[in-house]
């Protein structure tokens, strides 16, 4: 009885991310239309901006899911006394209970896809901005940008990251982590980090990558 339970109860998960998918899908297909600043939809460069960087880090992260939670386990006491290393908590999470890697898929895809669709964004807005009020793209400008860009996406990294850990590192429903987080205020406890991490991050990252 209770793996038939257990299978019943992720069914539902199983559905949002066949939806998310195509949801996706669809996106990928049409961006092509509206990839330049003269397209066919006469889409704003802001909107682009946003939504290309929403459906490449949607896509990125369902790619790259598994592993994150397997890193999430390999962090908590439970996981460092039930698995050796993380080839073997990958190992044995996929042959006792594969979907669990993807537990929590959900809520990563809707958070990382305003999450790199706002530093994306704002990055490409004010590089744009740069090169129309300067003649060009400093190096101190492109720190700038990038750090902005990485402060703005705590918006969507903090609840992000606060529900993903409690899904990945429990047996509590969305329901069950929105309320031992505290409900809404407790979305952006250790933003403070976030905030310093991510402007970190995107301050380096961008002006190496231009």
């Amino acid at each position: 009885m209770k793996p038939t339970t257990s299978i019943a109860k992720r069914r539902p998960s199983i559905t949002v991310c066949r939806r998310l998918c195509l949801c996706f899908g669809c996106l990928v297909f049409l961006l092509p239309c509206t990839s330049s600043r003269t397209n066919a939809f006469h889409v704003p460069d802001a909107i682009l901006h946003f939504t290309t960087g929403a459906v490449a880090g949607g896509a990125g992260a369902v790619a790259a899911y598994p592993f994150d939670y397997i890193k999430s386990q390999m962090q908590t006491e439970y996981g460092k006394q039930k698995f050796d290393n993380g080839v073997d908590a990958f190992v044995e999470t996929l042959k006792q209970r594969p979907l669990d890697l993807y537990k929590g898929v959900g809520v990563q895809v809707l958070g990382i896809a305003p999450e790199k669709g706002i530093k994306l964004g704002v990055n490409d807005v004010l590089t744009t901005a740069c090169y129309a009020q300067l003649g060009g793209f400093p190096v101190w400008c492109q720190i700038l940008s990038g750090g902005i860009a990485g402060a703005c996406q705590v918006v969507a990294s903090s609840p992000l990251e606060v529900l993903k850990v409690g899904l990945q590192t429990s047996d509590m429903t969305f329901p069950q982590v929105w309320n031992e987080v505290g409900g809404a205020k407790g979305l952006f406890r250790g933003a403070g980090a976030c905030v310093f991490r991510d402007v970190l991050f995107t301050a380096i990252c961008f002006p190496l990558y231009n």
